[in-house]
This record gives C-alpha cells, structure tokens and sequence, in this order.
C-alpha cells in the first residue's frame, strides 16, 4: 500500500507533458522523495546487516513507512524478521547479503515503476531452495530496461538494474555500504541528471537510424560494383532488383544512388508500380523525368550540350522518343513533325533501335 500511495500524488514530468502515469517520467520532486525513501529503506537494511545479521525475506509487504509528524520525512522499520540469520563468519555470509540486496533492487524497482518486476506478480523471494528457478520468475531484461528509462532517467535506471544484477550489468554490490555510496551520489548530482532527462525518454524503444540498411551487404556490392564499372570495357550491365512488396527494393536502389553522388554518373531509377500496370513503360518514364530535371539543375549549358547529343544521334526521329516520353521535351524541345506512321511491328523496331540510339548518345562522355 505504501508503494501505491507514492504513485497516488502523480508526480509527472512537466517536460514530458504526459499525463499517463505508467510512461511519463517522475518530475524531480517526486524522484527526490522516492530516492529520500529508498536511503532511510537501505540504512535500515544496513543496520541490520552491521549487527551481524541478514533480513533473507525483504519485500514490501516486510517494509512498514510512516509519516513524521506529517512532514515529507518518513520513518521505516523492517518488519518479517522470522527467516533473518546471524553471519556464521563462513563463505555462505556474502551470498546471503547478496540475496538481501537483490531483493532491495527489486523492491526499489516496484518504488520507482509503481510495477511488480516478478512475472505473475510472484512475490519478491530470491530465498527459496530453487533459489536459481526463483530467479527467473523475473520479467525479461527488456522488459525491465523499458519500464524502468520510461520512468526515471538513466543514471538511476542503471543503479537499479545493477542492484538487481540484470544481466550484462557489472560489476556487483559487495555490500549495503556500496550501494549507498552510489545513491548518495545519485542525489548529489539530480539537479544535472533531471536537466538532462529528454535526452534519456526515448530509451527503451527500437531505434532504427534513417538511410542505413541491415543485413544487405551482398545485395549493395553487387550493384555498387556494376556502378563503378561504368565506362569501362565490358562495363555495361543490366541488374535487377526483385522482391516482394515492402522488402525494402527502393531502399537499397536508393541507398547505392546517395553513395554515387560526386562520381559523375546518371543515377536514374524507376519503379515498376502495380497501381501503374495500364501505363506503358511507366518505370522508365519515371527514371526519364528524373533524369530530365537532373540536367535542368545543372544549368542551361548542360542542357544545351545532352540536345545537341540527342538531335545528331536520332535526328529527325526525335517525336518517337517523345511520343513516349514527354518529360523529354523538356530538353530538345517539342518536334516539329510527328512520327511517320508505320504498321506495329515495325514500330516497335524502330522504338527499340532510337531508344538504343538514345541512350548511348546520353551516356557517352
């Protein structure tokens, strides 16, 4: 009840602006008063232990806390002495403070989160003769990392964690003098580590960095590789990039076409959309109106320059290549004279020897 009550007052974070009490890290008063009681928890469990004994059932429900004269202070007294031993001076001394520590982290841990960190809300007892499969009624490790950085920040999350001796935090408590070394040290400096707390909110959650792909190292260096060979003898490749919807096609094409930038190469893409079906060619036509304004950036000169190259290698022709694609009207301007008409197949062999007309005039330095 007394752990509830401390998230009763709904102390919340005014620079998160959230009002949810199960994500919004505690504003510093409340921190404050938390840390305060878990300080008067610990020098009663030091009392105990320099008095040549170990408590051995330290749970909530075994801490009583009152009010002092109705001030902020609060008096605490360890109740559930029953299962306490004396120090026998043997090498079962250190484990049996270790396991009154553990359950101190656990119980600082349901402090600050307001949550049971014992699946099935098992009670706190690191004691049983199973004390090993005890220790796994624990949630999981990101479980406990996530519920403690979305209520405190950092430098107190790591205490808490290395107090419960989660996984991968070291090294260990010796005894309740070290621990209270390092919360005193917390208190000291919780004015800085509070101004610092938005740069802890977002712990606990994925964080995936923009433009950097994973697990596709082999799929980057085929198609970095093709690139670089352009322009030289026998560099002259068709690759592609197939998948299934969401696999991340786009991504890779566009990930090798930043890294090309500066090289002096056309990096042009097109997508063969589904939704686009009943367009012909819509993919080339899309890397072609890429390819348009990529010139149009680089000034009249160059525009001027990729006109004259495309006018002396098709000539006349041009229209069937606009016809096509307009977006290249853009550059040699609009035709004078439409295509002369021819039956399809003739057509289409006249579309495919422009365009290869076409492209090599584009692609030649």
């Amino acid at each position: 009840a007394w752990i509830k009550s401390l998230h009763r007052e709904g102390r919340l974070s005014p620079m998160t602006g959230n009002s949810n009490s199960h994500t919004a890290i505690i504003c510093e008063r409340g921190i404050t008063t938390i840390l305060k009681l878990a300080s008067t928890i610990l020098m009663a469990l030091a009392e105990i232990h320099n008095a040549g004994a170990t408590h051995n059932n330290l749970t909530p429900s075994n801490i009583v806390v009152e009010d002092i004269d109705g001030s902020s202070n609060k008096s605490v007294k360890l109740i559930g002495l029953g299962s306490a031993s004396l120090h026998t001076g043997s090498g079962k001394t250190f484990p049996k403070i270790r396991e009154d520590l553990l359950s101190l982290g656990a119980v600082f841990f349901e402090m600050f989160t307001g949550k049971c960190p014992f699946k099935e809300d098992h009670e706190n007892d690191f004691l049983s003769a199973e004390k090993e499969n005890e220790r796994k009624k624990l949630l999981s490790h990101n479980q406990l990392i996530c519920m403690l950085t979305s209520k405190v920040p950092l430098p107190i999350a790591k205490f808490i964690l290395k107090l419960m001796e989660v996984e991968a935090i070291f090294p260990r408590y010796q005894s309740a003098k070290d621990v209270d070394l390092e919360l005193d040290n917390i208190l000291d400096n919780l004015d800085s580590t509070m101004l610092n707390v938005d740069a802890h909110k977002t712990l606990g959650s994925l964080q995936f960095p923009r433009c950097k792909l994973y697990g596709r190292d082999d799929h980057l260096s085929t198609l970095m590789n093709a690139c670089l060979e352009i322009g030289t003898s026998g560099g002259s490749k068709m690759i592609l990039v197939s998948g299934y919807s969401g696999v991340g096609k786009s991504a890779i094409v566009e990930y090798v076409k930043e890294k090309m930038k500066g090289k002096r190469v056309h990096f042009i893409s097109g997508k063969f959309d589904q939704l686009q079906q009943a367009r012909p060619l819509s993919a080339m036509n899309a890397a072609f109106i890429e390819y348009t304004n990529s010139i149009i950036q680089q000034g009249p000169k160059t525009c001027l320059e990729t006109k004259k190259a495309v006018i002396n290698a098709i000539n006349t022709d041009v229209g069937v290549l606009t016809d096509v694609f307009p977006c290249l009207c853009k550059i040699i301007g609009k035709p004078q004279t439409a295509p002369i008409e021819v039956g399809s197949i003739a057509a289409q062999n006249r579309f495919k020897f422009i365009f290869q007309m076409f492209v090599r005039a584009i692609s030649t330095p």
